[in-house]
């Protein structure tokens, strides 16, 4: 893959868990003042925007995991596997700035 494309991919990828995080939260807030009908309409339609919210931080920690694991070297490499297993949503705009923009240097 190209390295301005693969930079420009974990750059969106970086920050779309967090963002689909806060409006899910949003959403749910919003729900949960609302009395009657409002969540038996839409409790379904959070559900299913969550599960895709999981499984899209799911591809990003697995994928970022293996940029780490392939591009890091020594103490470096576990330090981020760790940081973007446990503390992952915060940790992905990090690990962009850090590393994979440095290392691209197209950004």
């Amino acid at each position: 893959m190209n390295k301005m494309v693969q930079s420009l991919w974990y750059g969106i990828g970086s920050f779309l868990p967090g963002i689909l995080f806060l409006i899910a939260l949003v959403a749910a807030f919003i729900m949960m003042q609302q009395e009657g009908d409002i969540s038996a309409r839409y409790g379904l339609s959070l559900v299913l925007f969550v599960f895709l919210m999981v499984v899209l931080c799911w591809f990003y920690i697995i994928t970022m995991m293996v940029d780490a694991a392939n591009h890091c070297e020594g103490n470096e490499k576990i330090i981020w596997i760790i940081l973007l297993y446990l503390i992952n949503i915060f940790v992905f705009p990090v690990y962009w700035f850090v590393c994979v923009r440095k290392r691209t240097n197209h950004f």
